[in-house]
């Protein structure tokens, strides 16, 4: 069967779970790339972040000497690596909320919720013992809270846009029913 005659068949829930599967699996790549750098690694690349952003919203660090920037990169390092955990799994919570608010078995948007939530925090849980392995890495009850927090902000988020697209939707076709005659 091709991809074009695949798509005409299946229905709207069963190619989100494809596309949004697809998304979760990449997504969890991701983070499972960025948690094997070894610590030399991983402060290199959280130093360029924090470089890159430097450079564009503070005007006086390109005229700072370079001990004068490395301070200050080293000062930001803690917040950058706790927001960028937030972050990825906020997008994991979204990501993951998206698949599993496309069965429709699962009927009870609660269940629907906090089955992607659980799977981002099983897989916050995995990160963590994957990193007790990485050289310079270790595992890390707060970093498991950080992640949990922001997976659950993601799945909330998810939620409210969906309601809100629903909504949209619905509204759209009440002013089409009112106008047909």
């Amino acid at each position: 069967m091709s991809l074009l005659t695949f798509l005409r068949k299946a229905d709207k829930c069963t190619i989100k779970r494809i596309f949004f599967g697809g998304a979760v699996l990449s997504w969890c790549i991701c983070i499972f790339l960025l948690s094997a750098e070894n610590a030399t690694e991983s402060s290199m690349t959280s130093g360029g972040v924090i470089r890159f952003f430097c450079t564009l919203l503070v005007p006086e660090f390109v005229t700072d000497s370079e001990a004068e920037r490395l301070q200050m990169i080293n000062s930001l390092q803690f917040f950058v690596r706790k927001a960028a955990h937030f972050t990825a799994y906020m997008i994991l919570g979204f990501l993951a909320a998206q698949v599993f608010m496309a069965m429709p078995r699962l009927k009870n948007v609660f269940r629907m919720c906090l089955g992607a939530w659980g799977f981002s925090i099983l897989y916050a849980i995995s990160d963590e013992i994957h990193q007790n392995f990485v050289p310079g890495r270790a595992m890390q009850l707060r970093d498991v809270i950080i992640d949990s927090t922001g997976a659950l902000v993601g799945v909330v988020l998810s939620y409210a846009v969906s309601m809100a697209v629903l909504r949209r939707h619905s509204k759209a076709a009440l002013g089409d029913k009112k106008n047909t005659p």
